[in-house]
């Protein structure tokens, strides 16, 4: 891998940070800090961190002037680059897990009943704060996608994937990889309670 240097300091600091995208060169760095390794631990963390860059990259690309929108996906942004940072140094341990969501009746008042869901809301927001990621997993057709996703935005929780697994993720089938799922029809209640200890355990470190 080239580094070109140039008197433009922004293009200087992507060229650096697209080196972040080069699995193989991921690997060398993780191994100056921890040269004893496992192969499959190397592997599985580069991807995490090409995967936070490209989050990164793609929120802050997209980061227009709308005083409204502008602060969250910059935020997020640079959430992702603190991620990519942390794993370099840290790989050895490990973030926030992966959190499956439903969306109509779970985070959304999909049939306007008048029903609320501020408290799996709330959670879900501490829990992306936290580094988590958030997947909607859903059975509408992909024409709906982007309508939910920019729900979802409106009240605050980003999705990161819609129906896929995170790319980082070492298996191949068709069933999407969470640690948890949110779902109205799926023991929401309980679901909560678990996820909602857990957060507060990882918050005062009481393991």
């Amino acid at each position: 891998m080239s580094i070109f240097i140039t008197n433009n300091i922004e293009q200087e600091c992507e060229n650096l940070i697209s080196m972040y995208t080069d699995i193989g060169y991921v690997k060398k760095r993780i191994l100056q800090n921890y040269p004893n390794l496992s192969s499959a631990k190397q592997s599985s963390v580069a991807k995490k961190i090409k995967s936070h860059i490209d989050q990164a990259n793609s929120f802050f690309e997209g980061t227009d002037d709308n005083v409204l929108t502008a602060p969250l996906t910059l935020f997020y942004a640079i959430q992702n680059y603190a991620k990519a940072i942390y794993l370099v140094n840290y790989p050895n341990l490990s973030l926030a897990g992966s959190h499956g969501i439903d969306f109509d009746n779970t985070v959304f008042d999909y049939y306007n009943k008048g029903y609320r869901y501020d408290k799996v809301i709330t959670l879900l927001k501490e829990c992306k704060n936290m580094g988590c990621t958030l997947i909607l997993s859903t059975c509408c057709d992909e024409s709906k996608f982007k309508f939910m996703k920019n729900k979802c935005m409106e009240i605050g929780i980003y999705i990161d994937y819609i129906n896929e697994s995170p790319p980082y993720i070492p298996f191949t089938g068709n069933k999407v990889y969470y640690n948890i799922m949110l779902d109205d029809r799926a023991g929401l209640s309980a679901a909560y309670k678990i996820l909602y200890e857990t957060k507060e355990r990882i918050k005062n470190e009481a393991f």
